[in-house]
């Protein structure tokens, strides 16, 4: 009894690969999986003329990257991966060789942004023992003590421009 039984599940599993494997069923090739493609990132577009990436801080064990958008002309401190600033979020950061940011704008497109370079000059700046070292001769040297003041009575002589805006009938 039991040798009919093995048979049967036995002709069952050959029964399938028959199905499986038929000789005469029509032959297709098999198709590859489906790969998807890794976002695009391009190193000039919209958001690389529009931001500049000015540098990284690390507060805590959170690193936060500092980044200058143009549009709105405001210097913003991102974290990582952070949707709620602007119109970009930070995605990748490459610290290594020549450092650089991952942005994705809102529309998904990617952009590498790298960190700007300076000229290294620093903005001259006066002291008033600079100016008084100079070659600029005293009459023409700004007097830091000296007041300005103007008699009471005196009339202003200079002559102001006033334009008064037309009125506007509001009646109609």
């Amino acid at each position: 009894m039991v040798l009919p039984a093995v048979s049967q599940a036995g002709l069952d599993e050959a029964r399938e690969s028959m199905l499986e494997n038929s000789p005469f069923k029509k032959w297709q090739a098999p198709k590859p999986p489906v790969v998807k493609p890794p976002p695009v990132t391009n190193t000039s577009g919209a958001l690389s003329r529009e931001v500049v990436f000015k540098g990284t801080m690390r507060i805590g064990e959170e690193r936060f990257f500092n980044l200058f958008d143009k549009v709105e002309n405001r210097s913003l401190l991102m974290p990582l991966n952070d949707k709620s600033k602007g119109r970009f979020t930070v995605v990748d950061y490459k610290d290594s060789g020549d450092r650089s940011v991952v942005l994705q704008a809102g529309n998904g497109m990617r952009e590498t942004i790298y960190l700007s370079k300076t000229d290294g000059v620093s903005i001259p700046t006066a002291t008033p023992v600079a100016a008084q070292k100079s070659n600029i001769p005293a009459q023409l040297r700004p007097d830091v003590n000296r007041s300005v003041t103007r008699p009471g009575n005196s009339s202003n002589t200079e002559r102001r421009r006033r334009v008064i805006p037309r009125r506007v009938n509001t009646s109609k």
